[in-house]
């Protein structure tokens, strides 16, 4: 810390030879007002009394006087203990400057080194992105070939899986219940969807004609040509049923392969998305280590740079509280240590030393 005795405009005044009580005590009074760990108040009923206390000869004091005399006393080495705090403080910074440096541009290589390791990561990781991103368009490209062949491979498949569905469901609903006489529901309509069946599926044109008839009478009342139409109707059923399941059963190998690449291809897709999200994730804190990298880079600089301004302002500090310390204790201090022993008993003067008289020397 820093004391406003620190330069000689605002250190106490030093005290004259000729200078008389009240001039001593005023350089007292002045320099207490530097203390920093007692009241103001305090202070100032000590100030208000110098005269009275410090101006009394010490064998004239009263017991309060003294007692005021020791608080002076006490406040005025702490204030000698400050500037001696001071002065320790700023010699031991200025002992330990040369190790103190060499530390701090220490730091500043270690960071530089991090800094430059933080920017290859940062530079991997961006890398690592566009590589991702590569890889996302590849496999996604693939994903759409393998969903494109699937489908034109699949064409007629589906559209034979649509075939024999539409088969089975008329057949079940409508012919089966027609030729066993079961119908719950009107017999024109159920008729009408198998003709309709037979002629998607290029039945004989007599047959076609004859089957309304056939399967619009009750199983009992249908004659042997009847029974023949009916009969005829449900062996082409059969063997469109059979080609059907002949085809499908043909084709199913080559659909599983498709749809299996497909799947294979969409994991594959949905892995490098997830793949591209994690080296985003990772750039974004290979970025932000990054900077925080620079701006300790950048600090650590900083701190080397301003060491040596830092030096010369705790150099001069140091000389300040040394010039401070010499004004206070040439100043008030012996003063204050003069008037605290100021007597009315005049010492005596030492005896006078005899004269020293010289014998003569023997005769040869």
């Amino acid at each position: 810390m820093k004391r406003p005795a620190a330069s000689k405009a605002s250190a106490p005044a030093k005290k004259s030879k000729t200078a008389g009580t009240g001039v001593a005590c005023k350089a007292v009074a002045g320099a207490l007002k530097l203390a920093k760990d007692y009241p103001i108040h305090v202070l100032k009923m000590i100030s208000e009394n110098l005269v009275h206390s410090l101006g009394e000869v010490k064998e004239e004091r009263h017991e309060f006087q003294v007692r005021v005399n020791e608080m002076v006393g006490e406040v005025l080495t702490s204030i000698q203990a400050g500037y001696q705090a001071d002065i320790a403080a700023a010699q031991a910074k200025v002992d330990a400057s040369g190790t103190e440096k060499l530390a701090l541009e220490g730091v500043a290589e270690a960071a530089a080194t991090t800094l430059a390791t933080k920017k290859e990561e940062t530079t991997a990781a961006e890398k690592a992105v566009e590589d991702a991103e590569a890889e996302v368009k590849a496999t996604s490209k693939a994903l759409k070939v393998a969903l494109s062949e699937q489908k034109a491979g699949d064409a007629e498949v589906t559209t034979a899986e649509a075939k024999k569905t539409r088969l089975t469901k008329v057949v079940t609903e409508s012919f089966l219940p027609c030729k066993e006489g079961s119908l719950a529901g009107p017999a024109k309509t159920a008729i009408a969807e198998v003709a309709k069946l037979g002629s998607e599926n290029n039945f004989d044109s007599a047959l076609l004609s004859s089957l309304p008839s056939a399967l619009g009478k009750a199983p009992s009342d249908r004659g042997s040509f009847d029974e023949t139409v009916v009969t005829q109707v449900a062996s082409e059923f059969k063997d469109i049923e059979a080609k059907l399941d002949a085809f499908l059963a043909e084709a199913a190998p080559g659909k599983a392969q498709r749809e299996a690449k497909v799947t294979e291809a969409k994991t594959v897709a949905d892995a490098a998305v997830a793949k591209k999200a994690a080296c985003e994730e990772a750039l974004k804190a290979a970025k932000a280590a990054e900077k925080e990298a620079t701006d300790a880079q950048k600090a650590a600089v900083k701190a080397v740079k301003s060491y040596g301004p830092e030096m010369k302002e705790v150099s001069a500090a140091l000389a300040d509280a040394k010039e401070s310390l010499a004004d206070f204790e040439e100043g008030p201090l012996a003063s204050f240590k003069e008037l605290l022993e100021k007597s009315n008993v005049v010492p005596e003067e030492p005896p006078a030393e005899a004269p020293v008289v010289e014998e003569p020397a023997p005769a040869a």
